[in-house]
């Protein structure tokens, strides 16, 4: 719930319906969603974009669209661009390309399904979140420590990233990539997320392709 929000949903004309934690099961074939009594299936790896998938389906039902064709659309769901793409490393592993953009509540959600996942080593490598205004060090602050609580090891990348505390620090992307090298071994899965402005898109692509 956002406390800025809040005035603008108090209207009379607004008809306001709150969705809660997401009830998902994650599965080698997708993300089974609670919905009232049925569970659908989405093509997605996370418990965030579960959750958005969740909010999609509750606008659905609002507008008194039929369910009975729900499962047939949430088949033909795809991810946008550098939202959360997996790519295979060589050697075993997994880069999560997520480079689209970021913000403290998508970082979190992105390191979090991170620690989630099997095993091998977690490495995330962590561009600055833009235009988060006077509170920004310590967003990246809150974020470095939970990545440290998690077990992730982070290569920060840019100079607002310096403010996550973490111990690798490099200025770009080609140093990013080169940082992960020094460190990847079989079996391990990275991360890679930041704002927009940082153009990180590219580091994932490179580690898998050897490039």
């Amino acid at each position: 719930r956002s406390p800025e929000l809040e005035p603008y949903l108090q209207r009379d004309e607004i008809e306001v319906r709150r969705v809660g934690e997401v009830d998902v099961e994650l599965r080698d074939d997708g993300a089974h969603v609670a919905f009232g009594r049925d569970r659908i299936r989405f093509p997605l790896t996370s418990r965030h974009q579960a959750q958005n998938a969740l909010t999609a389906l509750a606008a659905y039902d609002a507008l008194g669209l039929p369910l009975d064709r729900v499962q047939e659309a949430a088949d033909r769901v795809e991810l946008s661009r550098w939202r959360g793409e997996e790519l295979a490393l060589p050697g075993g592993g997994v880069a999560i390309n997520d480079a689209y953009n970021a913000n403290p509540s998508s970082m979190r959600a992105a390191l979090e399904h991170l620690a989630e996942r099997g095993t091998g080593r977690k490495l995330a490598v962590l561009g600055g979140m833009a235009e988060l205004g006077e509170h920004a060090e310590r967003y990246h602050r809150e974020i470095g420590a939970l990545a440290d609580e998690l077990g992730i090891e982070v290569i920060a990348v840019g100079d607002l990233a310096r403010a996550y505390g973490a111990a690798t620090w490099v200025p770009d992307g080609s140093a990013a990539v080169a940082a992960v090298r020094e460190r990847l071994l079989p079996g391990d899965t990275v991360l890679v997320k930041a704002s927009r402005a940082l153009a990180l898109e590219g580091v994932a692509p490179a580690l898998a392709n050897g490039l």
